[in-house]
């Protein structure tokens, strides 16, 4: 029995503002007040900073109020045809509270097994989607696989007939049944809780990694579940691993097997997901924590990057240069592109910093005047910025002097930047538009679909194979290990190599080193 209730129309969101704040406000009709203890009208505060946050937050209040004034005692029915040819519910809520249906109170809850317990409810929800299941559950139903369902009904069934059974025979040959159908229902109940694609983003919620990790860790994931299935955090062993580290042996890429370090990554993804489980109480161990990745049997030189050649930089300058120039402006947002990718590169090849180091950087941390930059990850002037910057570890925070043959362009560059944008960025158009992406993106984007096919064919020199170059030239002209680590940012057991910043005499050491470099031509 329900109440004849249709929601109002042009009353979508029901938001209204007092005092400062909104609220969902929504008047209860009279002839419902009864259900709701006799209360007149939801008043909620909502914390959305956003009209569109706002906005949500009071349809999901509606949503839900909606189907309390309107109850069904079956929800979110799907239809299925089973092996067998008969039709049968799947994805189902069965609600039969009393604070849902009129006359609720004439039903008996039901009784289910679980863990060792009897447990009664009036709330129940079964179906073979593990994310139906855990909606469900988090709305507080008892939740079923469909399978564990027809279990519990045989078990119910047994109960009774023990209750009926008139001999002690009957009762042996009853209790044997019941013993049975319960060790079912408990190999069943692996398959509850958070599957291995269900823990995914909330371990990426709490790591927060940048966008392309995100989907290098779902084309993984997919692969594990491509092989065993969508597998119950609880249910994977270390069978599973070891099945999957082989699969990726198999795998292939542009006809081509996949790198070592490639396959290392499958299984550290699969092995840093499940850590992840362990540390929020979801599974006990890691069944991935002893498996080895295949090992890398390349030479040793074929695992790194290769260095640039100088001719392959001055090539790279003026291919960059020539194409960047001759393209147009298309979008306000991006009038300072082209100068920023041609000053980023000249500033990868001059410093020898990493790429996402250079192109975080922001005004202050240029000193054209005393002509050092300095790398860091303070973040305490960044408001109004998408992303904050970012370092590799303790060592990447470091002072780097400007090379003489450098400081020109970053000047004419700076020049530029503040006479057209008001960004707090030396590369504006760099800012990525999420919290987790590159700043460095642009310029790898133009190395890879613009620039390699002009400057080498070689697959182990990319962008960052500067940094390679930078080195190999720091070698040729004779500077100090110390030194040289102090620049790029390595750790060392050089006491000398960690007095970042404030120094100048180690400044002025470290600049006279590298004002020996010449990193374009000779």
């Amino acid at each position: 029995m329900t109440a004849d209730f249709s929601p109002r129309a042009g009353k979508k969101h029901y938001i209204k503002p007092r005092g400062g704040d909104h609220y969902y406000h929504r008047v209860i009709p009279k002839k419902l007040r009864c259900w709701f203890g006799g209360k007149t009208e939801w008043n909620i505060k909502l914390v959305g900073r956003t009209s569109s946050e706002r906005i949500a937050e009071a349809q999901a209040y509606a949503h839900q109020h909606n189907r309390q004034m309107n109850p069904q005692p079956i929800q979110d029915v799907t239809m299925k045809y089973g092996m067998d040819g008969k039709l049968f519910l799947d994805n189902v809520r069965l609600d039969l509270s009393s604070d849902q249906i009129f006359g609720a109170d004439a039903f008996t809850p039901m009784t289910f097994y679980r863990d060792g317990e009897s447990i009664k409810t009036s709330k129940i929800a079964w179906g073979s989607d593990p994310e139906f299941l855990r909606a469900a559950e988090r709305d507080g139903f008892f939740t079923l696989p469909r399978d564990e369902l027809i279990q519990q009904i045989a078990l119910n069934k047994l109960m009774k007939g023990a209750e009926e059974a008139v001999s002690d025979e009957q009762r042996e040959i009853v209790e044997l049944k019941r013993q049975a159908t319960v060790r079912q229902i408990e190999d069943m109940a692996v398959q509850r809780g958070d599957t291995i694609l269900s823990a995914l983003p909330k371990w990426h919620k709490l790591k927060q990694p940048r966008i392309t990790t995100q989907k290098a860790h779902k084309a993984r994931v997919q692969a594990f579940v491509d092989l065993h299935g969508d597998l119950p955090l609880s249910a994977i062993t270390k069978r599973h691993i070891v099945d999957f580290v082989e699969h990726v042996q198999t795998i292939t890429h542009e006809g081509k097997p996949l790198k070592p370090t490639t396959m290392a990554n499958y299984l550290a993804t699969i092995s840093g997901l499940l850590s992840y489980a362990v540390g929020a109480d979801l599974i006990q161990f890691n069944p991935a924590q002893r498996v080895e990745s295949p090992k890398d049997n390349r030479p040793k030189v074929a695992k790194s990057y290769a260095a640039f050649e100088k001719s392959e930089v001055r090539n790279l300058i003026q291919v960059g240069t020539e194409i960047w120039t001759k393209r147009g402006v298309r979008r306000n947002s991006r009038q300072t592109r082209k100068n920023d990718l041609i000053a980023a590169l000249h500033m990868l090849v001059w410093t020898g910093a990493r790429p996402e180091e250079i192109c975080q950087l922001r005004l202050v941390d240029v000193d054209i005047d005393g002509l050092v930059l300095s790398i860091t990850n303070d973040d305490s002037d960044d408001e109004g910025l998408t992303r904050a910057r970012f370092t590799k570890n303790e060592n990447s925070v470091r002072d780097i002097p400007i090379h003489s043959k450098l400081a020109p362009i970053i000047a004419d560059h700076l020049s530029l930047i503040r006479g057209v944008s008001n960004s707090s960025l030396v590369f504006p158009s760099f800012e990525p538009a999420l919290q987790t992406g590159r700043y460095a993106r642009p310029i790898s984007t133009e190395w890879t679909s613009k620039l390699r096919e002009h400057v080498t064919s070689d697959p182990r020199k990319v962008l960052y194979s500067l940094r390679h170059a930078w080195a190999a030239e720091s070698r040729r002209t004779g500077m100090p290990e110390y030194v040289r680590n102090a620049l790029m940012g390595h750790g060392g057991d050089n006491p000398v190599a960690s007095r970042y910043g404030g120094d100048s005499e180690w400044i002025e050491e470290k600049r006279a080193h590298l004002e020996k470099m010449d990193c374009v031509t000779g």
